[in-house]
């Protein structure tokens, strides 16, 4: 995030489009955003709806289809993105914004379950650092473990329990690229415990700051 945000600061121009590298804008979705833009006011939030591309074919049914995110903003309208998190970077902006939700697709061809379960894990060591150079405290960690991640992966395998019927449908993302994602909080949750526990009076700091 700290990289994107100085990027943004650098800029040419005042609107501001985030696009990861393994994602591919289609002609179209630059084409609606141009014209968005022709009449935006600095105060509007473009949403793109992301859908996966595998083996070739784009996926229009999933547990996450279609993935909606802000993407465009004006970088002096007061929207940015939330400082210091090394994954999943999260916009922030209030309810005075107007938010406009192109119609046409995010692309974003997927490699194999194997080589996402790979990306999964790198994912997972950078959040653990980032423990390991801050700390986590013990009170938002049980916050956490019992309420937040309990939650989610409870969502996500009911989500997964109602589209057994649809996981043969050619249109439909595999199963075995939705399960990943109760993989991934689950492995981060024991990597997050082991942190805690290896340092527990440091909130998993591997060095203590010095007085």
């Amino acid at each position: 995030t700290d990289i994107r945000l100085k990027q943004r600061a650098d800029a040419a121009y005042d609107w501001v489009a985030y696009v990861d590298a393994d994602e591919e804008m289609t002609p179209e979705l630059v084409e609606e955003v141009a014209e968005i833009l022709k009449t935006a006011d600095p105060k509007t939030i473009i949403k793109f709806s992301r859908y996966p591309v595998i083996d070739g074919r784009m996926r229009t049914h999933g547990m996450l289809c279609p993935e909606i995110s802000p993407r465009v903003h004006h970088r002096k309208s007061g929207a940015t993105l939330v400082a210091g998190k090394a994954v999943h970077e999260k916009y922030q902006y209030d309810s005075s914004f107007r938010e406009v939700i192109a119609k046409s697709p995010l692309l974003v061809p997927l490699p194999t379950a194997k080589e996402l379960r790979s990306k999964d894990d790198r994912y997972i060591n950078l959040e653990v650092q980032k423990i390991w150079e801050r700390g986590y405290a013990w009170n938002l960690y049980f916050r956490w473990i019992f309420v937040r991640e309990p939650l989610i992966m409870f969502s996500i395998m009911l989500k997964i329990l109602r589209r057994l019927p649809f996981y043969g449908n050619p249109d439909s993302v595999p199963f075995e690229h939705e399960w990943r994602f109760v993989r991934y909080h689950w492995r981060l949750y024991r990597a997050f415990t082991g942190a805690l526990l290896a340092h527990p009076f440091t909130a998993g700091r591997v060095k203590v700051p010095s007085a």
